[in-house]
């Protein structure tokens, strides 16, 4: 597995597999913003607006491929679910927490829940 930065100008052709491995995270109950049941053209669309926020510098996206395509992707921009895996991973990481942020995700349950956000100098 490699992981690298998404070069928003030469990796377009990986947009059906970022958008597979978005409706994956969502169907599995990831709270990105989408409610169960959203498209794959709602995750393709996504992903597009993702790619030219990432080409004006607006966030950087990390990316881990395999030889069958994308296996999966982070976006630097940066909150998180409070208490969830990805909270406690950026914690190991370093990241400093700068505070909670209740009922503000929604999960594709309707379901609200806090997000944490994080800050760290990267150098």
């Amino acid at each position: 597995m490699l992981i690298r930065h998404l070069d928003p100008a030469a990796d377009a052709d990986l947009l059906p597999g970022l958008a597979a491995v978005l409706l994956e995270a969502v169907a599995g109950g990831a709270s990105i913003g989408f409610m169960a049941g959203f498209s794959a053209q709602e995750a393709l669309a996504w992903w597009q607006g993702r790619l030219a926020a990432a080409a004006r510098g607006e966030m950087t996206i990390l990316i881990a491929v395999v030889d069958y395509g994308v296996a999966g992707t982070v976006s630097l921009v940066l909150d998180t679910i409070s208490g969830s895996v990805a909270a406690r991973l950026y914690e190991r990481c370093g990241w400093v927490k700068v505070g909670d942020i209740p009922a503000y995700a929604l999960m594709p349950d309707g379901e609200m829940a806090p997000t944490t956000v994080y800050t760290k100098r990267l150098t």
